[in-house]
């Protein structure tokens, strides 16, 4: 992603041609101001509660602290996506990377844990049917709930995976 912006006000009619008053360009991270190369945060500040992940050029996903960049790369090539940038959310799960702990309740599924998980650990669960027919499935009641709002989930790699929320 690019951004290129010129923000002057001036009295003219028409404003000289010169270049713009700044440039980000966030998937080969360089910056500038007025034509002067500039450091990320000498341009742009951000701001963020809590630390959030992004996938490194590695293909892992990697923990940042909170109130820094972060920049996203592609898992697979580790070509550069440019900034992340999301919007706040709050996981309503518990043990949402425990499939064993108490609150999950399970039917003809088999969970294998120690598996390799998106940053590396060893801590990601493998869900196996134990059946070759029925109904297959991992659930936890969340209380927290509200028609007017929009759940998402998130799973890494893996077979096709059918999803109702209700």
């Amino acid at each position: 992603m690019k951004l290129v912006y010129d923000c002057s006000v001036t009295s003219l009619r028409r404003r000289p041609k010169s270049e713009p008053v700044r440039s980000l360009d966030f998937a080969a991270q360089t910056y500038t101001a007025s034509g002067v190369s500039k450091s990320f945060s000498d341009v742009l500040t951000l701001s963020r509660a809590s630390t959030g992940y992004s996938v490194a050029a590695s293909g892992l996903l990697v923990s940042q602290a909170a109130n820094t960049t972060r920049f996203d790369y592609a898992p697979t090539t580790g070509a550069p996506l440019g900034l992340l940038k999301e919007a706040a959310a709050t996981n309503l799960l518990l043990n949402s990377t425990n499939f064993s702990a108490p609150v999950w309740g399970s039917a003809a599924i088999a969970m294998t844990s120690g598996q390799s998980a998106p940053d590396g650990s060893l801590t990601a669960f493998k869900l196996s049917p134990t059946a070759t027919s029925g109904l297959h499935r991992i659930w936890q009641g969340v209380v927290r709930h509200c028609r007017s709002k929009i759940y998402a989930i998130r799973l890494a790699e893996g077979g096709g995976v059918a999803l109702r929320l209700c």
